[in-house]
């Protein structure tokens, strides 16, 4: 195969079509060279002689089975392939959304949970509320067994909240932010238990009103603190809107500790009686102390709505 030496091979990589091959003077001299090889041509031949036209017919019909050959391995290369390419395609977007999930997940989980915390607060203040609105003992009774039932399940949400974290490796904040939160809402839930417990134990003769009002104060507390835990979900744009609510806490907080002093006044000066004076001095304390806790919530808020930004 001299004559053949130094010119381009035919390769499986060639993808011209079977004219242009034939037109190629190196694909002619390579297919003369393999029939005088096969003794089907003769070596002075050229392949553009005319006594040789039933030679091209041949010449063109093999070039035609190698063009054949050559796109059926090129077309299995091809398929294996792109078969390949699904099948990893495949493997990479499942991991892309399982990613996705994760990190999109893991960055609003804790705010299902502190609003469930929120709920808790809601419904043992409204129930506080009710408690020092009525003189039933046995109503009594039955609303401090639902309150306490309350912060029962809230110590299980805590548990469960500190799991989640420990399993999250990011979040959209800090992880001690959130949990000193959701601590405050654990200690708020239990402050008014505490509570409702102690009007069970004093049994006092009256509940003046200046406690309802206390507790009604507290039950404001958790209400706007139940509307703002959802906003945790998207800090950046939610910002004013909770900065406002924390306040709103605040107030609340202030209100009670002068409605607090107010009421210590009038019971030194009007209450005879040293066993209930100092019933209404520890309920009033106590309620004073759940308002105090609600503040509490919302400082913790506020810190982590403040770190979020500094971050």
């Amino acid at each position: 195969m001299s004559g053949y030496r130094g010119r381009m091979p035919l390769s499986v990589c060639d993808v011209r079509k079977p004219v242009d091959l034939w037109r190629d003077s190196s694909v002619k001299d390579l297919c003369r060279t393999i029939l005088c090889r096969t003794k089907l041509w003769d070596k002075g031949s050229s392949m553009d002689d005319t006594n040789a036209e039933s030679k091209r017919k041949s010449m063109k019909k093999f070039l035609f089975f190698i063009e054949l050959w050559r796109n059926r391995e090129i077309g299995c290369k091809f398929e294996a392939l792109q078969e390949k390419f699904i099948g990893y395609k495949k493997i990479f977007m499942g991991v892309i959304k399982r990613m996705r999930a994760f990190f999109r997940g893991s960055r609003h989980d804790f705010v299902p949970i502190l609003a469930r915390q929120t709920d808790f607060l809601c419904k043992t203040s409204s129930l506080l509320v009710e408690m020092f609105g009525t003189d039933d003992v046995e109503l009594r009774s039955r609303m401090e067994k639902e309150i306490k039932s309350c912060e029962v399940q809230g110590d299980a949400l805590l548990t469960e909240f500190h799991e989640m974290l420990s399993g999250r490796p990011f979040v959209q904040v800090n992880k001690l932010d959130l949990q000193a939160v959701a601590m405050a809402m654990d200690d708020c839930l239990d402050v008014i238990k505490d509570t409702s417990k102690a009007v069970l134990i004093y049994r006092p003769v009256k509940l003046d009103d200046q406690l309802r009002e206390l507790a009604q104060m507290a039950k404001s507390q958790s209400e706007v603190l139940h509307d703002t835990i959802p906003l945790l979900v998207d800090l950046k744009k939610n910002i004013p809107a909770i900065s406002m609510a924390c306040e709103r806490v605040t107030e609340l907080e202030h209100a009670a500790d002068d409605a607090y002093e107010e009421y210590m006044g009038y019971i030194f000066s009007n209450e005879e009686n040293t066993r209930e004076l100092i019933k209404y001095k520890n309920l009033a304390e106590m309620l004073e102390n759940a308002t105090d806790a609600h503040k509490r919530i919302s400082d913790n808020i506020r810190k982590l709505l403040l770190n979020y930004l500094a971050d």
